[in-house]
């Protein structure tokens, strides 16, 4: 919906604004980021050798199995290996597609609540004031100037939100002892409701947060005394 939102809005933007502010009492306007998956937890021991296995076809691999190493090394304080066997836990990852979700409308809907919520109050203390018969200007120049600060804040939350995209990795991942693992299970992550401003901002932190995902599921286990 919001896609179609974004194209129509160069052709009609008091319209389009229409539509967005009644977007604020409809449930669900807002999409679900599309975040999916689990990985079962792996136990391993301080310095258990990791062998990372890392594929895709027509996508670059290399960032991500960078990012991947340097998490699981963080997180387990793993050794890396050179290839599978006895004693070894290897990750395996096939990166399926990077993909286009959608225009960061979360951020951009926080911005329309905070925008209409502003003028709503507004509207409000005008209406005080005019049935109060008050002409206080020390009264009436904070409450206008917080008002219009407000309406700042909001129309920049939602600027800054309309110029973004919500992106997403597809992937296979799995772990497994003394081999290859025989099945992937598929993992979905996303830039988050805030989005990222291009194709090449959304895969560093794509490759972040999937070694992040694959990080977590490895508990260390403490050294033997």
């Amino acid at each position: 919906m919001l896609v179609l939102l974004r194209e129509y809005a160069g052709q009609r933007p008091f319209a389009t604004l229409f539509v967005l502010c009644l977007c604020l009492f409809l449930p669900g306007c807002g999409a679900k980021l599309p975040d999916s998956g689990r990985l079962p937890s792996v136990a391993a021991g301080r310095g258990t050798p990791c062998y990372l296995e890392v594929t895709g076809q027509g996508i670059p691999t290399e960032g991500l199995a960078a990012a991947i190493r340097k998490e699981i090394s963080r997180s387990g304080d793993l050794r890396e290996a050179d290839s599978p066997g006895p004693g070894t836990l290897t990750v395996r990852v096939n990166v399926e597609e990077i993909f286009l979700f959608g225009p960061a409308g979360v951020g951009l809907l926080d911005g329309l609540k905070t925008t209409a919520a502003t003028l709503l109050i507004g509207i409000l203390a005008a209406g005080v004031f005019i049935v109060a018969g008050s002409t206080d200007l020390g009264i009436v120049f904070p409450v206008a100037a917080g008002t219009l600060l407000g309406l700042g804040a909001g129309i920049g939350i939602s600027a800054n939100s309309w110029s973004k995209d919500v992106w997403a990795i597809r992937a296979g991942v799995g772990m497994a002892w003394h081999g290859t693992p025989d099945s992937l299970e598929e993992i979905v992550v996303s830039t988050g409701n805030g989005g990222a401003s291009s194709r090449e901002e959304a895969t560093g932190m794509l490759e972040h947060e999937l070694a992040r995902r694959i990080s977590k599921a490895i508990t260390t286990l403490p050294q033997p005394s």
